[in-house]
């Protein structure tokens, strides 16, 4: 269900052969486990934004099927963020401990803000390894 939001922020905004994609501190497993398009909002975070058409937000993790939205069009800018709705609680476990720690989730009721799992870091990744 629609528990939970995912909130990013766009890290490049690149062309590479016509193709727009635009970075996002953040990954697909953060949000689902579908390929479907979810519900996103756009946060401006600058005056700087440019319009574009046919837009990729993809993750961090320079994987092939990291992508978080296909064919974004409108207005987005560098360090915007980005508010991903229809995350379920699945989305807390589905990341792999790869690349970067997962982050903190935080409840977020009017203007109360609880964290409820801090983020990780990378003590955390390695605690069950014996070297």
């Amino acid at each position: 269900g629609d528990c939970m939001k995912f909130v990013g922020t766009v890290k490049t905004i690149k062309d590479v052969r016509g193709k727009k994609f635009a970075t996002v501190l953040g990954s697909q497993k953060n949000i689902s486990m579908s390929g479907v398009n979810p519900p996103m909002e756009i946060i401006a975070m600058s005056n700087e934004q440019a319009e574009y058409d046919n837009l990729d937000f993809v993750g961090f993790t320079c994987i092939e099927g990291d992508v978080l939205y296909r064919n974004f069009q409108g207005k987005l800018a560098k360090n915007d963020a980005i508010v991903i709705s229809n995350c379920g609680s699945y989305s807390l476990v589905m990341k792999p401990p790869f690349i970067l720690p997962n982050f903190p989730v935080l409840d977020i009721c009017g203007e109360h803000t609880e964290v409820i799992k801090r983020g990780e870091v990378f003590d955390d990744l390695f605690h069950t390894f014996a070297f």
